[in-house]
């Protein structure tokens, strides 16, 4: 299950000065107070791609229970650095496969160093 992250207005207002589109925005805003783990799959699975997407959020992904949305948190450029070191050791090859893609990814992790 994806650790508990709510929706709230500092989520919104980070989305908004990070660019998220108004369709974006609009829809945060009516899903205040939500648990982002409640949320349907195709949502998580856009927030996790979405670069504008906060760290915080993107670490609570990194465990979710679907492998389409760990492998977007994978990809994202935004993902910190302790993030994709976790994911580097996913038992999903694909989730592994993005961790090495991703230009952020530190080398160390990609020559399984510390």
């Amino acid at each position: 299950m994806t650790p508990s992250v709510k929706i709230a207005p500092e989520l919104i207002t980070l989305a908004r000065e990070r660019g998220a589109c108004c369709d974006a925005l609009e829809w945060a805003e009516s899903q205040l107070g939500c648990d982002l783990g409640d949320l349907a799959t195709d949502w998580r699975r856009w927030v996790a791609g979405n670069a504008a997407t906060p760290p915080d959020v993107l670490r609570a992904l990194s465990t979710d229970p679907e492998t389409d949305v760990r492998y977007r948190v994978a990809g994202n450029a935004a993902t910190p650095p302790d993030v994709l070191r976790a994911l580097s050791t996913d038992p999903n090859p694909y989730v592994r496969r993005w961790v090495a893609d991703n230009a952020a990814t530190p080398p160390n992790v990609l020559w399984g160093g510390e």
